[in-house]
């Protein structure tokens, strides 16, 4: 079930982090990894082909198979290309992991909307063209495994995150969405929330030491994501061997009568549900609407 002997993975982001880790721990388990990295600066810029080289060399010592690409994943003919070439090689991918992703600290709202377009293309609009490049053949043969990196910047909230936790959300949006589509087949598509130390999130200085939590304490629910037994559709949290699922949360609701709708009320209203525990979980989208409007029914008959 975790041995992935003639399975072809392919992950972006490979080479340094969280990428190594995940290509290393799936090569010594039998995959043939597809390792894509640009070997860009900590700002996204330059290329540098050197950490893919010294992956492969790692792999190799293993006895393991790493093939390695040079490649910026916003360039979207490239990335095709190697998906028709992997394909002709291979004849498969059986998973992908979008793991290439950069994080640019803003000083404030107003610092610039390159910085939020920068890190939109890189870490989510690549994201996406990659998973339309690689899903319909997935779907051909009905079976697949899609890893995409979430946040938890969306979830709680860091002020200088705003454009990397706008994409974080972006993508864990298009993997809730995405999942539902792919409910009646055997392609799933999960997000990992990673929380871990890296030359990324080292830029936040945070005064606490939080080394201890290493990019290969992430790769074990990476593997479950993309093993046999694969869930579909979970938002999974991990970090220095602590896991939990994220899922979206409402409080219990209340309605106002139709002829009390005035701000006062709607303050006092959500004032006192404040409060209230965040108990309901729904599974959709339509069966929140379902749940809510079935409520309103009832209060108005």
């Amino acid at each position: 079930m975790y041995n992935f002997d003639n399975q072809v993975v392919m992950i972006t982001g490979a080479g340094r982090g969280l990428g190594r880790a995940y290509t290393l721990a799936l090569a010594a388990r039998g995959a043939t990894v597809i390792a894509v990295d640009n070997g860009c600066d900590v700002m996204g810029e330059g290329t540098d082909s050197d950490y893919i080289t010294e992956l492969k060399e790692v792999a190799r010592d293993m006895g393991a198979e790493v093939i390695g690409h040079c490649i910026d994943v916003t360039d979207q003919a490239a990335m095709a290309q190697l998906v028709d070439a992997t394909y002709a090689e291979f004849g498969r991918i059986d998973g992908l992991i979008c793991n290439a992703g950069i994080m640019l600290p803003q000083d404030g709202v107003q610092q610039g909307l390159e910085l939020y377009q920068q890190q939109m293309n890189v870490n989510h609009y690549a994201t996406v063209a990659l998973v339309q490049q690689v899903l319909p053949k997935m779907q051909q043969v009905d079976q697949g495994r899609i890893v995409v990196t979430g946040g938890l910047s969306p979830i709680y909230g860091e002020a200088r995150l705003m454009g990397y936790a706008a994409s974080a959300a972006a993508n864990m949006g298009f993997v809730r969405c995405l999942s539902r589509e792919l409910a009646d087949s055997n392609v799933k598509v999960n997000v990992i929330v990673p929380a871990n130390f890296s030359r990324m999130s080292e830029q936040l200085e945070w005064p606490y030491d939080y080394q201890s939590m290493t990019p290969d304490l992430v790769a074990p629910a990476v593997l479950w994501l993309l093993a046999s037994n694969a869930p579909n559709g979970l938002t999974v949290s991990v970090g220095g061997g602590y896991y939990s699922l994220i899922e979206p949360m409402e409080s219990e609701g209340a309605t106002l009568d139709l002829n009390d709708q005035r701000p006062q009320a709607v303050a006092r209203l959500l004032g006192n549900l404040s409060h209230a525990p965040k108990t309901q979980v729904f599974q959709s989208f339509e069966s929140r609407m379902r749940h809510i409007l079935k409520l309103l029914m009832l209060k108005r008959s």
